[in-house]
């Protein structure tokens, strides 16, 4: 019978007055009135505490099934009423509950035989501790419990009757018949009571606890009544500081207190064995971390003797102790890896449940050690029995707390962790999907208690991982790296290595997966920290020196510092050393081992890291494992599959080979088609199968490689770069075979994942590193489509497969104005989530990888709305990829010129009215093309870098001049030749032509090719000249056309004659005086100097529709986001421009360096301030390809802004116009000196 909440105070009130009506005790009014006026706070916390406390009375002694639920309730409210009425109405103010008095004492020990199986419990628990300073309830139900135990219902009324008479009568003076010092010990009782109940989650809370208890014992050195209870506390709190802290000294102090505790606590004290139990648990834990072997032996035999001590008494003893010998035996197994250890702790657990079954509480406590064993001999030996046992066993202990309302967080996270083991022993998501929704759950309903949410928070983190690396959602990683930094905000980092490692852990996965660097950063980090704190004397964890060698590894991968390989190598090989005899973690060490000493060799050349990396893979193919279906037996068969055909292709062995692809179809045949992994394994096997097609010449051999390699960009649970990886390698060999439909179809497959590996999530310098990875992509679909006679798909291909980062901007800034007609809160919602993206990744203040948490969270809200949007009927393709461009309408004023090289061939694809042309570039090879770009910007970079004399002028000038004439010969002169485009007349004005190059071609002043000494030979003297990023833009720029009898421009002027750190600009004034004498002043806003900053600057961009930025510009090689605009307090980036959300504006002039410079890490992005400024809304744009001399810079500037202007002002329309021909004046008055003119170019329509 359950008794609900608001029916216990009207029972305490019927009960009491029956009670007082009875027995008329002196002060009963008093007492009634007190009562029923309104509960007290003990009164309240009786109410609360009393069924859970009797039960716990039940259990420990031993009483199963007497009475009925309803006697049980019944004594338990008399109890509580009578305890809280009498202290209420009697005990003085400030006075604390007295002693026992010595009647009382003699009642108590008057029972015969049945009580004195709780004699002892109550000596040591109601007389000492309860009599001096607990809660008063809890005194009163305690001896409840005893008269139930003694004599059921009747002897609890007769106790009552006699207990309360003695106690009316005694309460008047007990403060002054106390024990001398009895008061003081009382208050240290109370203080030591009331730091625990306000909760111990914290160390600061830890701490007080100590102290006070650390003053009780000081206080009453010679009292056992007082040093047998506290001396055992105080070794327990010692613990949990230790758990906090992690530090040795205070797990050595709590086993010292707890050998103290041991011994002058009485034989046949009623809980001797929990002193037993906490300190062979202290010394299990100290066996750990070593070195002394005998702290184990010792845990063991006093978890022993505590079972030969109980054998008989009280369950609850008995089965604890039963339970703290299979946990000791558990840890010895753990330690010397011996199974009959292992078996011996299973069987004692299972014992202890048959041979002691004590009450719900307790049987938990068993129930969790065999769990634990269970869970580990599953875990080293693969029984499937030992699983399901391990389900039942803790899905009995979670059935059993919910029943009785206790605690269920420890069994939930058990249960929830078993369901993630049976997911991956039958690879069903059902129950993985069980785990994360019972833990969620139990979150929800966790409260404020910062160590409950901790225990869940590190559950759901494991078993959302657990999920993740078995069926792929990365936003199951996503969460579990938000809830392992939650854990370890909640906690004392410094004591949670385990979750430390598990975090980082989590990060370098998904740096794998998305090569967002600082992921990597971070987790190199925590794994540094945790190996630091590794205690004196131990050695850190195997799998943390192996995933710290696998973090560097991977660094290596990313910097090439020679360093890092041979770093990692280093731990992979001490975490092979450091794991423990019998450890089937020692498969992975050994793989992750393998994996980076095929790295150095690849970057060393030495043959002995590959005869050690194919030794170290092959013993761990061979290491035993608990289950044959154990998913690293398939990582350990592809890294030796990975390492032998490493070797084939140093030594051409062809055992190597042939055993390679034995070992790879092993490891497909080992994953199962659902796992992340199997399309990994599949690509390697493709790799072999590629190998033997070479070889042998076999086209059947082709097709069964092209084959797995479809079969892996097909597997949507796969990695997309390990997806795209795939597919080229589809492409490549089917090209080989002349097949160049499948290679296009291949490509674009490939194409088509790129979105997934620049995600929008990324910060910028992440999303750009994984896309360099794919940086001719494009190039090579285009060249494959172009090779089938398809010039149509080849431009369609150029255009998704670059520019993917600012396609994804344009996409978050789509019209909403449809969306709101429909759901205007969604619209909002977007909006919100729009705004977060836009923020400037690169923006100061707050660490990276708190930036990019910020920014990963933006893009899952958007992404997850976004899939809530085209739910929506009409809104399917919301908010893109948009409509391909009307090709033949885009050639209308012009023809856009697409410039397209790979290995497979180099054309130029001329988009005119009539449609696409191919003009083939046969004078042109990839391999000339890199050759002529690195020589070219070599030479700027040296100059740039250089002291600038007349020697440095002369040699970077012959290097422009070269590679302009070769743009001219090769590139240029085929195109204007296909076009039938002769040298116009000095009369006549050049036709447009918008260049738009791809590739390294980025990279090239194409649109000055020619040589300048000739009249006629160039590109200058035949045609005005564009450039473009994609076909969008320039569709974009023309449809934001303003209408006509627009509002005369608002020109923005920042000028930075001198900038701190930089060389003076003098020709900024100049530049200044141009614009000041053309702009009405009321028309022109000047930020000069120090009232450029970044702030205002940015605050002014979108109040203007013309901006001339004159200062100097910087170019960061590594991260061209990064690169920008130098202003007073700092750089305004390419990143904070292209989320600038202006006005459409209509001309930009920046006269700076480098300010339309690609990025040859990423060319086919576009990633540089003229792109940027385009993208924010600005039709036409003026930038440079290099360092440009001041004073011509000046003189150029001065010339366009001349030819800008007409009758009304000034016009945007004529920008092309204007710098073509300012530029091509600075030509003809200096041809010699490319350098100072050719670096000027136009972007827009």
């Amino acid at each position: 019978m359950t008794v609900p909440g608001w029916a216990i105070p009207l029972i305490f009130g019927f009960l009491l007055a029956v009670f007082l009506a009875v027995h008329r005790p002196a002060g009963a009014p008093r007492a009634a009135r007190v009562l029923l006026a309104g509960p007290s706070a003990v009164f309240l916390t009786g109410a609360v505490s009393c069924f859970g406390y009797l039960s716990d009375g039940w259990d420990d002694v031993g009483v199963t099934g007497a009475g009925t639920a309803a006697g049980v309730h019944l004594a338990v409210v008399v109890l509580v009423m009578v305890g809280a009425a009498d202290v209420v109405a009697r005990t003085p103010s400030g006075v604390p509950p007295p002693f026992l008095s010595d009647e009382e004492r003699r009642l108590l020990s008057r029972r015969p035989r049945r009580w004195r199986r709780a004699r002892l419990l109550a000596e040591a628990s109601a007389l000492l501790l309860i009599g001096v300073g607990m809660p008063a309830e809890a005194r009163w139900s305690f001896l409840g419990g005893l008269a139930w135990v003694a004599g059921g219902a009747l002897a609890v009324w007769i106790a009552l009757s006699a207990l309360a008479g003695l106690r009316l009568r005694r309460i008047a003076g007990a403060a002054a018949a106390a024990p001398a010092g009895s008061t003081a010990i009382a208050e240290l009782m109370a203080e030591r009571e009331a730091v625990e109940a306000a909760g111990l989650d914290d160390l600061a809370a830890v701490d007080r606890k100590i102290e006070v208890l650390r003053r009780l014992s000081a206080a009453a050195p010679g009292s056992l009544e007082v040093q047998v209870p506290v001396l055992y506390d105080l070794s327990t709190a010692v613990t949990v500081r230790y758990g906090f802290t992690g530090e040795r000294t205070d797990l050595d102090e709590a086993i010292d207190l707890g050998r103290q505790a041991l011994a002058i606590c009485p034989a046949g004290h009623f809980n001797r064995y929990l002193r037993r139990s906490t300190l062979a648990s202290n010394l299990a834990a100290r066996a750990h971390l070593g070195p002394d072997d005998q702290d184990i032996e010792d845990a063991v035999r006093i978890a022993e003797e505590s079972v030969a001590e109980t054998e008989g008494g009280a369950p609850v003893a008995a089965g604890w102790a039963s339970s703290d010998l299979s946990d000791v035996l558990l840890e010895r197994y753990r330690l010397g890896r011996h199974r009959a250890d292992l078996d011996s702790a299973v069987e004692v657990a299972r014992a202890a449940l048959r041979k002691h079954p004590p009450g719900p509480e307790r049987r938990v406590t068993v129930q969790r050690s065999l769990f634990n064993c269970l869970r580990q001999r599953y875990a080293d030996f693969g029984d499937p029995a030992d699983l399901d046992y391990s389900a039942a066993t803790v899905r009995a202990s979670l059935d059993a707390a919910t029943r009785e309302g206790a605690d269920p967080t420890d069994h939930l996270t058990s249960f929830a962790l078993v369901l993630g083991e049976q997911a991956a022993a039958r690879f069903d998501r059902a129950f993985a999907d069980e785990a994360v929704d019972l833990l969620t759950r139990a979150l929800n309903d966790a409260g404020e208690s910062p160590a409950n949410r901790a225990l869940l928070l590190a559950a759901l983190g494991g078993v959302r991982t657990s999920r993740f690396e078995l069926f792929g959602d990365l936003s199951d990683l996503d969460r579990a790296i938000d809830h392992g930094r939650e854990v370890r905000t909640l906690c004392a980092a410094a004591s949670l290595p385990v979750e430390t490692h598990n975090l980082a852990t989590r990060l370098s996965t998904r740096y794998d997966v998305l090569l967002q660097i600082p992921d990597l950063a971070e987790a190199i980090e925590l794994e540094s920290g945790v190996i630091a704190g590794t205690p004196e004397g131990a050695d850190p964890d195997a799998s943390v020196l192996s995933s710290q060698g696998v973090n560097l590894r991977l660094r290596f991968e990313l910097t090439g510092a020679a360093s890092d390989i041979d770093a990692a190598v280093g731990f992979g090989q001490a975490a092979v050393a450091a794991a423990q005899p019998g450890d089937h973690g020692i498969s992975l060490f050994l793989s992750v081992l393998g994996d980076s000493l095929i790295k150095r060799f690849e970057a060393a050349g030495d043959p002995a890291d590959l005869d050690e990396a194919v030794r170290v893979c092959r013993e761990a193919t061979t290491t035993p494992r608990p289950s044959a279906d154990d998913p690293t037996r398939a990582r350990a068969f592809d890294h030796l599959a990975t390492a032998l055909q490493t070797r084939f292709d140093l030594h051409g062995r062809l055992a190597d080979l042939r055993d390679s692809l034995v070992v790879q179809r092993r490891a497909v045949a080992l994953s199962p088609e659902d796992s992340p992994a199997w399309g990994m394994h599949q690509f390697n096997l493709g790799l072999g199968l590629e190998r033997e097609w070479k070889r042998t010449g076999d086209p059947a051999t082709a097709r069964e490689a092209v084959s797995a390699w479809r079969r892996a960009v097909a597997q949507e649970e796969g990695p997309a770069q390990a997806r795209i990886r795939s597919a080229v390698a589809w492409a490549r060999v089917s090209g080989r075979l002349a097949d160049w439909a499948a290679a296009t179809d291949a490509f674009e497959a490939a194409i088509d994942l790129l979105p997934l590996v620049g995600w929008r999530g990324l910060e910028a310098a992440s999303a750009e590193n994984a896309l360099s990875h794919w940086r001719l992509l494009a190039s090579h679909a285009a060249s494959a489509a172009v090779q089938c006679g398809q010039p149509e798909r080849a431009v369609a291909l150029l255009e998704r497969g670059r520019g993917v980062l600012w396609s994804q901007v344009l996409e978050t800034r789509s019209e909403l104005d449809g969306l709101r007609a429909v759901d205007p809160l969604l619209a909002e919602e977007l909006s919100v989530a729009r705004r977060a993206l836009d923020r400037d990744p690169e923006s100061p203040g707050g660490h990276d990888a708190a930036r990019s948490v910020r920014r990963m969270a933006a893009a899952r809200d958007w992404d997850r709305l976004v899939a809530r949007v085209r739910r929506i009927p009409g809104f399917g393709a919301f908010p893109g990829p948009p409509a391909p461009p009307d090709l033949t309408g885009l050639a209308d004023e012009g023809p856009i010129v697409f410039l397209n090289a790979s290995p497979i061939r180099c054309d130029a694809i001329v988009l005119t009215t009539a449609g696409p042309r191919v003009v083939p570039l046969p004078s042109l090879s990839i391999e000339t093309l890199v050759e002529r770009a690195n020589e070219y910007v070599a030479a700027l970079f040296a100059f740039e870098t250089g002291n600038r004399g007349l020697a440095d002028v002369v040699r970077v000038e012959r290097t422009i001049a070269r590679t302009l004439a070769w743009l001219w010969d090769d590139v240029a002169q085929p195109v204007l030749t296909a076009l039938d485009w002769p040298e116009p007349s000095a009369a006549e004005t050049p036709p447009r032509l918008w260049w738009c190059p791809t590739g390294f071609f980025t990279l090239l002043p194409v649109h000055a090719a020619g040589h300048h000494r000739t009249a006629g030979r160039s590109v200058l003297d035949r045609a005005v000249s564009s450039s473009i990023s994609t076909l969008r833009t320039l569709a974009d720029a023309r449809a934001a056309a303003p209408p006509a009898g627009r509002p005369a421009p608002r020109v923005l002027l920042v000028a930075l004659p001198q900038t701190p750190g930089r060389p003076a600009l003098p020709g900024v004034h100049a530049e200044r005086a141009t614009l000041t004498g053309l702009v009405p002043p009321d028309a022109l806003t000047v930020l000069e100097g120090p009232a450029a900053t970044l702030a205002a600057t940015t605050a002014r961009i979108p109040e203007h529709t013309w901006l001339h930025f004159s200062c100097h510009g910087a170019f960061d090689l590594a991260s061209p986001s990064r690169s920008g605009l130098v202003l007073h307090d700092g750089t305004l980036t390419t990143g904070a421009l292209g989320a600038t959300s202006a006005t459409p504006g209509e001309f930009v002039f920046l006269s700076a360096c480098r300010t339309a410079t690609a990025s040859s890490a990423v060319p086919d992005e576009a990633i540089h301030l003229t792109a940027a400024l385009q993208h924010a809304g600005f039709r036409h744009v003026v930038g440079t390809l290099w360092s440009v001399y001041d004073g011509v810079g000046s003189g150029i500037t001065e010339d366009v802004y001349a030819r800008l202007r007409n009758t009304s002002g000034l016009a945007a329309e004529r920008a092309a116009y204007a710098l073509h021909e300012a530029v091509r004046r600075a030509r003809d008055q200096d041809p010699l000196r490319p350098g100072r003119w050719a670096p000027f170019i136009h972007v827009g329509p």
